[in-house]
């Protein structure tokens, strides 16, 4: 019975042990584990067993989805080479294992991935952030003020290809601790009293500039209005007598003055637009010159007829007077 009993004991405990080295490891998570304080293997997703009584240990359980590293955690004002300084606001880098990526996930280039950065690096983590915050700032020094601005640096949504170009071994360094980096986001600039003073007098400048530009564009619109309006028109008028009906030089002045004269009198107050309609352009002057001749001869007319009643009231009042005599 004894015997029985002991054996019970021990079977129980048995079983208890092995119970207790059960463990249930997330999808989205892969555990390195070490036996004796040594490499042993990555284990994945799933109900798992490790040794107990600490002859097996996790030594690291690494999320093997994309996530986000804090850069600048001292939050410091970055120079520029003009100088004038900036603060980044809330700049991330977004980080994944190596070949997590795509339809298909490869369990042992995975576990090579961080084989790398358990064993490869003290604490990737800070040397990811490290590394990028150096280039970051390497790269604003080397660049002054306006280049940000004339550049449109700020609004770029390439970070990344920013920092890689600008430190090529980046991305292999950060790769030998079996990370890649997809992007690195800057949600904003805070600027220096000293760059915001710059910015408005370059602004400044920049707004003079253009109103002196829009100054001039409506000077010459202005100025070629009035040339059309007047010794534009007036010059085409003469020259198109000259060429095509043979008039002296000194009779197409006088009737093309005539004609701008004219219409200037109208009750629109503008020349007629003698080049549209897409009418031919001596029909048009033949019938402006038929509409002034036209307008001569009503006038003439008209003056002959007051002439004639003015005359004629005369004439009757001197008849009076006779009479009266």
């Amino acid at each position: 019975m004894a015997a029985t009993i002991v054996v019970l004991v021990i079977f129980v405990g048995i079983v208890a042990i092995a119970v207790s080295g059960f463990e249930s490891v997330p999808q989205e998570e892969r555990w390195v584990i070490e036996r004796f304080g040594k490499f042993n293997r990555v284990i994945g997703p799933g109900l798992r067993w490790i040794i107990p009584f600490k002859i097996e240990q996790v030594r690291a359980a690494v999320d093997i989805r994309e996530q986000p590293i804090d850069l600048f955690e001292e939050e410091p004002w970055l120079d520029f080479r003009t100088g004038g300084s900036a603060q980044l606001v809330n700049p991330i880098i977004w980080v994944r294992v190596i070949n997590c990526s795509g339809g298909i996930i490869s369990e042992d280039a995975i576990r090579d991935s961080i084989i790398k950065m358990i064993y490869g690096v003290q604490n990737w983590r800070d040397a990811i952030r490290e590394n990028t915050d150096n280039t970051l700032r390497a790269f604003f020094n080397s660049k002054s003020v306006e280049e940000m601005f004339s550049e449109n640096i700020m609004g770029t949504k390439s970070w990344w290809e920013i920092a890689k170009n600008h430190t090529p071994d980046l991305e292999a360094k950060i790769a030998s601790w079996g990370w890649e980096v997809t992007k690195i986001n800057i949600s904003d600039f805070k600027w220096s009293d000293e760059v915001v003073k710059i910015r408005k007098d370059v602004y400044q400048q920049q707004r003079n500039i253009k109103m002196a530009g829009f100054k001039a564009e409506a000077a010459k619109y202005e100025a070629l209005q009035r040339a059309l309006e007047s010794g534009g028109t007036h010059g085409e008028i003469r020259q198109l007598l000259v060429d095509r009906y043979g008039y002296t030089k000194k009779s197409a002045e006088a009737i093309a003055t005539q004609l701008v004269t004219y219409f200037r009198g109208t009750e629109t107050g503008r020349i007629i637009d003698w080049r549209g309609g897409g009418e031919d352009l001596g029909a048009t002057i033949a019938r402006i010159m038929m509409a002034v001749q036209m307008a001569k001869d009503t006038f003439e007319k008209r003056t002959e007829r007051e002439e004639g009643r003015k005359n004629a009231k005369a004439t009757s009042k001197d008849s009076e007077d006779d009479e009266e005599s």
